[in-house]
């Protein structure tokens, strides 16, 4: 499992759009995850279409569909294909979080800290980390986060923490990050707008949470 994320675009739209066909056609990546700020630059650069028009982009597994439905309902999205506000009828490949500057923020239908599974390992998505909740922390083994436009790749107490940075033209040092998911064993890797590699770590993960598990 190969997982592309973003954060704080900005209206940077044609960097968004630059860094997602490299995302697809070199990285190869399953999945696409905006952390927020600009929420909306997804459909504005039409990443959701570049998808639909991608063959491997048309079935999603059980274990990569959303989780924790029932124990943290108030926390999870629905499954977006049941929702109709076009804007969220995404095809699961793409994933996004609302910050506080986005006009989806607060809005029911968009949840501002979304719990996936991918790979097999719980995600939970957050732009501001102070967002987050003691059951995200328990529940989560890896914590995505945007808003301080540093990118980050740490584990402390047993969860990985990564912020991928900020996407903002001319700026030495925007980015964006892939994570690779092979079991427990998890790779982060931070590139610069020049998709050059500037940071790669690799983590173990001690403690797991299969989707369906108890």
């Amino acid at each position: 499992m190969i997982i592309g994320i973003v954060s704080d675009t900005h209206g940077n739209v044609n960097s968004l759009q630059n860094v997602y066909k490299f995302l697809k056609k070199e990285v190869k990546i399953n999945k696409f995850i905006h952390l927020g700020h600009d929420f909306s630059d997804i459909d504005k650069g039409k990443l959701e279409e570049q998808s639909q028009n991608n063959n491997n982009d048309e079935t999603v597994s059980g274990e990569d569909s959303t989780f924790f439905t029932d124990l943290a309902s108030v926390l999870v999205s629905k499954e977006q294909e049941q929702i109709q506000d076009p804007l969220l009828s995404k095809i699961h490949k793409i994933y996004q979080v609302p910050g506080k500057g986005d006009k989806q923020y607060g809005n029911p239908l968009y949840s501002s800290v979304l719990y996936v599974s991918l790979g097999g390992v719980i995600f939970v998505l957050v732009h501001n980390i102070k967002q987050l909740k003691q059951e995200d922390l328990v529940n989560g083994s890896v914590i995505l986060h945007g808003e301080t436009h540093t990118a980050q790749a740490e584990m402390l107490a047993g969860r990985i923490f990564v912020n991928p940075g900020h996407i903002s033209d001319n700026n030495p040092d925007s980015g964006f990050a892939v994570i690779v998911v092979d079991n427990n064993k998890i790779q982060v890797l931070h590139y610069d707008l020049n998709y050059t590699i500037i940071d790669n770590k690799n983590f173990t993960l001690k403690r797991t949470r299969k989707f369906g598990a108890s």
